[in-house]
């Protein structure tokens, strides 16, 4: 394995990838692992002296990347939609590095001025798609407080139908769209104004292939992204 230059382990149920990756595979060029359970890019991957570098790690649960993934002097194709990045969690040398960021639907909120511009630089619509919604609420015990949420589909995995709660405090226009693993629209459950309180949504997929989906809710200034499975 140590001469091959793609490396395809997406969606798996990987939680991590060795460190000794960007050692022994010193070939590699090209690395896919979307869809699975990551939640950081081997730091090994930065030693690797080819002069081109594509990484997919799409759907993923990634919340921070080494500094040394950018410190690579060449060129690295960085593909990290639906994940969990924040702004603490990007390396802190990232605008010197990456020909291509694709950051899309993660939670990379509250950048300073000029990681902002670089930011929208590599992805033109990345404000659009954050979940800013961190909300921290503190209630008595059995309070019936009501928040902003996007709760888990039920069933999940599922086949062919399954149902999706949301609630909102004020009323709202509410927009709940589907998309598949690569960012692209499958469908719109819902697109119009809605009253406060609790909301449930039912989405049926049959004609939908199997596979990981990802449900995102927009009401206002809440947004929130959860995934979901389809097994048929």
């Amino acid at each position: 394995m140590t001469n091959l230059s793609t490396v395809d382990f997406h969606h798996n149920e990987l939680t991590e990838l060795p460190d000794s990756i960007g050692y022994k595979m010193t070939r590699l060029t090209f690395l896919d692992v979307r869809g699975n359970s990551l939640s950081t890019l081997p730091a090994s991957l930065g030693k690797l002296t080819n002069s081109y570098m594509e990484v997919y790690a799409d759907s993923n649960r990634i919340s921070w990347l080494p500094d040394s993934l950018i410190a690579w002097r060449h060129d690295i194709w960085l593909f990290l939609n639906f994940n969990h990045l924040t702004v603490a969690g990007l390396p802190s040398n990232i605008r010197s590095q990456t020909s291509v960021f694709q950051i899309n639907y993660n939670w990379l909120c509250d950048a300073d001025p000029t990681l902002d511009y670089w930011l929208r630089g590599r992805t033109s619509n990345y404000q659009q798609t954050q979940d800013c919604s961190g909300t921290n609420i503190t209630a008595a015990p059995g309070a019936n407080v009501l928040v902003n949420t996007l709760s888990q589909n039920t069933p999940n995995p599922f086949n062919p139908s399954t149902s999706i709660t949301f609630s909102i405090t004020s009323p709202r226009h509410v927009s709940l769209q589907i998309y598949d693993v690569k960012g692209g629209l499958v469908t719109s459950l819902v697109n119009a104004p809605r009253q406060a309180g609790r909301h449930s949504v039912t989405w049926d997929a049959r004609g939908l292939g199997s596979g990981i989906y990802y449900y995102r809710l927009v009401a206002g200034d809440f947004k929130a992204i959860k995934k979901c499975i389809v097994i048929k």
